[in-house]
């Protein structure tokens, strides 16, 4: 079967919250930039499967704490206040747009064991033209299985059959799990699978005339012009 016409992104938690050091807050040049390039592609006929890291940190933000637990429990119960507040947030800037969200929260045995669920709930939502957002579930997740998203996108995309996975990222000390080293078990299952992976670095600016001229968005694209050369 040949690939897909689907990009995977991926965004990690640093480039949607920052760290004040009194208190965790939205980057809403990465939320607003994200959100409206996202849209863009869809309504180019280009289907998005989001991988969404930030439910830790959303939940922090919530509880007003300064600092994230070590403690794998305690962060996973941060996971659970903050799991809703993260696809409240998508679906209240995607609604501008007129795209609906749904959620899909995941685990080891979805990625490894029994993928035909997870391919099949995807397929319904690029049909309706909404946007599915994964998250690893790290709520009920066994310690011994945790993955980082890096690894989720990695999976869904051999999963999905894509042409390509990208990754925004802009690591604040504190906030995710990931880095170059899950990036690096990422590319080597993407690579098995014949699957591009592109490490995009760098916030959403402000556009324009020309931005908006071309692509009709306020933001500078940062994943369109990858797009370009998989999607012609």
């Amino acid at each position: 079967m040949g690939k897909s016409k689907t990009v995977i992104v991926k965004v990690g938690t640093g480039y949607l919250f920052g760290d004040s050091k009194s208190s965790y807050y939205l980057k809403e040049h990465n939320w607003k930039g994200l959100t409206e390039e996202i849209a863009g592609i869809m309504y180019n006929g280009i289907e998005v499967a989001l991988v969404s890291s930030g439910a830790v940190a959303i939940g922090a933000m919530e509880e007003g704490l300064t600092a994230l637990p070590n403690d794998v429990d305690e962060r996973a119960a941060l996971a659970s206040v903050g799991q809703g507040y993260l696809i409240e947030e998508y679906k209240n800037r995607l609604k501008e747009y007129k795209i609906a969200c749904g959620q899909l929260l995941v685990i080891y045995e979805d990625l490894y064991e029994r993928a035909d669920s997870v391919r099949e709930v995807s397929k319904i939502l690029f049909d309706k033209m909404d946007l599915p957002i994964y998250n690893y579930n790290d709520t009920v997740a066994r310690k011994e299985t945790m993955l980082d998203n890096d690894i989720v996108a990695a999976k869904l995309g051999v999963q999905l059959k894509v042409k390509l996975v990208v990754m925004l990222s802009n690591p604040v000390n504190g906030l995710g799990t990931g880095g170059g080293k899950t990036k690096k078990e990422a590319k080597e299952i993407l690579d098995q699978g014949g699957i591009e992976l592109k490490i995009l670095n760098g916030e959403y600016e402000l556009g324009d005339s020309e931005t908006y001229e071309k692509y009709g968005t306020k933001y500078k694209p940062k994943i369109r012009e990858v797009l370009e050369d998989y999607f012609n």
